[in-house]
């Protein structure tokens, strides 16, 4: 973030894939984004570093987000333990809030081979 505040405004003219996941922790790295308590942090911690990638975009860049939603720790994590948290959703709709000229491409939901209702295993 501290990197994006350097640049000039319209700088940028190149496509950058950003991709993210709350609660990842196989990738653990100090000050990387998916490591928010809540999921309203890590929207607003998202929200604020694409409102710097389009003050620094030159009017014909653009810059693509992919997300992975992720399952409720419990009700300080946003969500009722084991639901979906909805991240993606949640950004998508403070994103245009914005008007950061966002525009949302597509929407894939999860695709399950085996559709059949299971117990968690937890």
């Amino acid at each position: 973030m501290t990197r994006l505040r350097e640049l000039a405004t319209g700088f940028g003219r190149l496509r950058r894939d950003v991709t993210t996941l709350l609660h990842a922790p196989q990738l653990r790295t100090d000050g990387q984004i998916g490591l928010e308590d809540t999921v309203e942090d890590w929207v607003e911690r998202l929200r604020s570093v694409m409102a710097e990638i389009h003050r620094v975009l030159a009017p014909t860049g653009s810059a693509w987000v992919d997300l992975g939603d992720s399952y409720s720790r419990g009700p300080r994590s946003g969500a009722p333990a084991k639901s979906l948290l909805l991240a993606p959703e949640r950004l998508a709709l403070a994103l245009v809030a914005e008007r950061l000229d966002t525009e949302i491409e597509s929407h894939l939901g999860e695709i399950e081979s085996d559709a059949r209702p299971r117990s968690p295993t937890d």
